[in-house]
């Protein structure tokens, strides 16, 4: 059980799909897809039989998935310190 599935409804922030989009600077369009197609991207929660929301929480962490990856591969394309200088 994640950390979010662990908290009680009345704390959990949710972001429907425009304000979801909003806070990644996407669009609707794009939360969407990545819903539907990206393993890695936070599924969205029905509210209702209309209304769809996402987790803040799920979102935010999986932002910083991406941060570390990136972080990550910058750091593998860097050539060492010893190697540039032999």
């Amino acid at each position: 059980m994640t950390q979010t599935e662990q908290q009680p409804l009345k704390t959990c922030e949710f972001l429907r799909p425009a304000e979801a989009a909003k806070y990644l600077r996407v669009s609707r369009t794009t939360i969407w897809r990545w819903a539907r197609e990206r393993p890695d991207f936070p599924k969205p929660i029905r509210l209702s039989a209309t209304i769809a929301a996402f987790r803040r929480a799920d979102i935010d962490a999986f932002v910083a998935r991406i941060e570390a990856y990136r972080v990550e591969s910058a750091l593998a394309d860097t050539p060492s310190h010893t190697a540039v200088l032999n």
